[in-house]
């Protein structure tokens, strides 16, 4: 249904002060490449993200996938949900997702493992 990604710190840190407490450009071409590459050329990707993750990346979408935010805030730049349930439902309803994963942070990645 869907992915869970995630990176941490040695000291099991997911962010530090609203962002990634490591620079490793490996990390992020691996990212980029597993939330971007579809086998079918027809679909894309979703991510799904809290609000902080979403502000620690500048308030803009990431490219080259759909970009969703669980948070009670509107934003003009992507689609926002009150929660997690109501986002996945429409997404895979949707049917035009491949993949869809959640990129944090850490309030979104406890209720993803408990989905």
């Amino acid at each position: 249904m869907f992915d869970i990604v995630v990176a941490v710190s040695n000291n099991k840190g997911i962010g530090f002060k609203g962002t990634i407490p490591w620079r490793n450009k490996e990390d992020m071409l691996f990212f980029k490449n597993l939330t971007t590459k579809t086998q079918d050329v027809n679909k894309k990707n979703a991510i799904i993200m809290g609000r902080v993750t979403f502000e620690s990346i500048g308030k803009k979408p990431l490219p080259n996938r759909d970009n969703f935010v669980i948070t009670k805030n509107k934003y003009h730049n992507v689609e926002s949900y009150s929660n997690l349930d109501e986002c996945l439902n429409d997404l895979i309803q949707s049917k035009k997702y491949e993949s869809i994963f959640v990129i944090g942070g850490e309030t979104l990645y406890k209720e993803a493992v408990k989905h």
